[in-house]
């Protein structure tokens, strides 16, 4: 609660200023509670677990199924939890447009994904609805110099549950990175949480537990793989951006 006190003092002063600065006051409001949001991602970076119920403030308004904004009345079974992601809302729905507009902003330099190679080549980029979760391409790289090819502190970075860049042997995945330009980011959008790729670890507004902001695109037919769609590599969107030995 201590970080949302610096914005109820903001609200307390434009009321006693007067209405003739209330105008004022409300729009610099407006860009504190964008900037919290901010600050609360970069924040939970580094934590070992940040749950759905302590999301940001700001996107708790119609978020949970009891409408509550306060912190402790979490319900179990709440929008956020993935036994019932086919239920999750819009982000239209309970974030703001400057803060979407913000957000999507973040991939006005291309967006980036990380592979396990015979995925990849067995389906194709793209979840088979078509989907598929994308980092900032500088955001991406950030993570990868942070995780120095270590797989256990790539996969906690990603949001990823452990063993998932693994073999059943416990050996390390090879892996690739792909590039989308901004011309190939085709219906990006901030993650509704419905997505066939969003996992339990999934939270609202577009970031991921550690703070990594995240997008989703949409990818045509013929770039969820052989078994989905029947296409191939020639026909996908994105450049091959090397690949990321894990140990």
């Amino acid at each position: 609660m201590s970080a949302i006190k610096p914005i109820m003092r903001e609200v307390r002063q434009a009321v006693l200023s007067g209405m003739a600065h209330s105008k004022d006051k409300l729009h610099q409001l407006t860009d504190n509670m964008l900037n919290h949001v901010d600050d609360v991602a970069k924040r939970v970076r580094g934590q070992d677990k940040f749950e759905g119920r302590d999301a940001p403030w700001a996107l708790r308004g119609g978020w949970d199924r009891n409408s509550s904004t306060q912190p402790g009345d979490y319900t179990p079974g709440g929008r956020y939890d993935h036994d019932h992601k086919s239920d999750r809302p819009d982000p239209e729905d309970y974030l703001s447009k400057d803060y979407i507009d913000r957000h999507l902003a973040r991939f006005d330099n291309g967006a980036s994904r990380i592979y396990v190679s015979d995925s990849l080549n067995n389906y194709g980029p793209a979840q088979a609805d078509h989907d598929a979760f994308v980092f900032p391409t500088e955001d991406l790289d950030r993570v990868l110099n942070e995780a120095g090819h270590d797989t256990d502190k790539l996969e906690d970075l990603l949001g990823f549950d452990r063993g998932s860049l693994r073999d059943d042997a416990g050996n390390p995945l090879q892996i690739e990175i792909r590039h989308f330009s901004p011309d190939e980011l085709n219906g990006l959008t901030v993650p509704s949480g419905r997505e066939n790729g969003a996992n339990d670890n999934w939270l609202p507004g577009g970031y991921l537990p550690t703070g990594v902001p995240e997008g989703v695109i949409t990818m045509p037919d013929t770039a969820t793989g052989s078994r989905n769609g029947g296409g191939g590599p020639a026909s996908w969107p994105g450049t091959f951006g090397g690949n990321y030995e894990l140990r």
